[in-house]
């Protein structure tokens, strides 16, 4: 049902804003000797090179999606950022090209392993329409047959789990989230006072887009003898990629079919052994690999406190309009009780006895001292201080008692948002090794002979 005070919405947001924000996200480049000018000097031009293409990203750019990415992370667990890339204009320009999976695109071969690169294999799932899908085996040698194979998983069944005929599958793998609503249904299907977290609200397709989306599975393996990821993707039973060569389709170029080359290809490669998925597991739990939701420290505690104030609106509802006692013998009938309800409305009678008394209860002191007591456990549950919410507090009167207050404050984040930053670190070092590997573009670096100081924008005595 419609939550009466979404107060789990603010308690997600201010935490995931604690953990991690994208307004002040900068990576530093180190050089291998930091004594060497020109080295300063390249790693300065590499970063202001990384930190604009990141920003111009595809879907807002990847530090925007980060962000995103944590939020979902807290609310299911764990959720992950795929990081790949495009290169439109004839390659002559490199653009970023994240997005952000939802768990249940996902799957493990182990889940008491903790990370996907401690995995023996994973696999993703994604729809495309039958135009992307053909792009994808454009240079695919059996791609006619595929393409004709493709048709029979179009449409899929009424009686698969994935059908139109369900209602869920295009939620879950399209759009993902939460469900605001429950209907009926739900309600039957899922226990009280759990949140059905992996339906979203249903988008509006048309019939012919609905009707051509095609299941595609990627299946990552660890591969011993290429000592590297090999990718197998899959159309239903049929094989897309990996039947003829086993490469890292995210690593390896696509026009290399040799094995010897494509294993010596490797050594200069420096996406070998990677994978574009970045995890976002803020709240790990031991020996389980899809962590722990942070709803659940709060999921009883929204429930009360919607309890709570749905009957503060049913006192206040029976202030506006009191139920009413009729003593005496009026012999008061439903018609007379509706009329007299009525703006204006008069009642008279000639016995001497008769007497209406309202019946509204009495609202007690401090009516919604509950419901601020209940926003303050929420508070108290995420860590969140009225200093470190930007309020004052009382007791506080110098700004040096405030920083320590704060100081004391945050040790509670620090975990977690050391968790977050090494995400992120691990998505800064993965975009680098993308533009040094396939970027176009050559990147010239600016230091002045005999200089040891920073480097700055170039002047006319400066030498490239």
């Amino acid at each position: 049902v419609p939550q009466t005070y979404p107060k789990t919405n603010p308690f997600v947001d201010t935490l995931s804003s604690f953990l991690f924000s994208p307004v002040d996200l900068r990576y530093t480049i180190n050089p291998t000797d930091p004594g060497q000018l020109d080295q300063r000097a390249m790693a300065s031009a590499v970063s202001r090179t990384l930190h604009a293409e990141m920003r111009n990203g595809l879907s807002g750019g990847v530090d925007m999606l980060m962000d995103r990415a944590v939020t979902q992370s807290l609310i299911k667990g764990k959720s992950f950022l795929q990081i790949l890339y495009t290169t439109p204009d004839a390659g002559r320009t490199l653009r970023f090209d994240p997005c952000v999976l939802q768990p249940e695109l996902m799957g493990v071969l182990r889940e008491d392993l903790p990370t996907l690169d401690s995995q023996e294999a994973f696999f993703f799932s994604t729809y495309m329409t039958f135009g992307r899908f053909s792009e994808l085996v454009a240079r695919n040698p059996d791609r006619e047959d595929l393409l004709k194979k493709a048709k029979r998983y179009i449409a899929p069944r009424a009686d698969s789990e994935l059908g139109p005929s369900r209602g869920n599958w295009v939620r879950q793998v399209v759009i993902g989230g939460m469900n605001p609503f429950r209907t009926s249904e739900d309600s039957a299907a899922s226990g009280g006072g759990f949140t059905n977290w992996l339906q979203g609200p249903a988008p509006t397709f048309s019939p012919d887009v609905l009707a051509e989306l095609v299941r595609v599975d990627e299946l990552w393996v660890q591969n011993s003898d290429m000592h590297d990821w090999t990718t197998i993707q899959l159309l239903g039973d049929e094989i897309i990629e990996g039947r003829y060569i086993h490469r890292n389709l995210f690593a390896d170029p696509y026009d290399i079919t040799d094995v010897e080359l494509l294993k010596r290809s490797k050594a200069s490669n420096p996406l070998a052994g990677r994978h574009p998925f970045i995890e976002f597991c803020p709240n790990e739990l031991e020996g389980y690999f899809w962590g722990r939701s942070e709803l659940h420290n709060v999921a009883i505690l929204q429930a009360g406190l919607n309890t709570r104030i749905d009957g503060i609106q049913s006192m206040l509802r029976l202030q506006e309009d009191p139920p009413m006692g009729f003593a005496g013998g009026w012999g008061v009938t439903q018609n007379k009780y509706s009329k007299l309800n009525k703006k204006g409305a008069m009642f008279a009678t000639d016995n001497p006895a008769a007497k209406i008394q309202m019946l509204a209860p009495q609202l007690p002191e401090n009516i919604w001292l509950d419901k601020q007591e209940y926003e303050r456990m929420f508070d108290d549950l995420g860590g969140f201080t009225a200093i470190m919410q930007g309020r004052g507090d009382q007791g506080v009167r110098s700004q040096a008692q405030a920083e320590t207050l704060v100081r004391t404050a945050s040790p509670r984040f620090k975990t977690r948002a050391l968790k977050v930053e090494r995400s992120v670190e691990q998505a800064g070092d993965l975009m680098l090794s993308i533009l040094r590997a396939r970027y176009p573009n050559k990147i010239s670096g600016w230091a002045k002979p005999g200089e040891s100081a920073s480097p700055s924008p170039p002047q006319a005595w400066w030498k490239n």
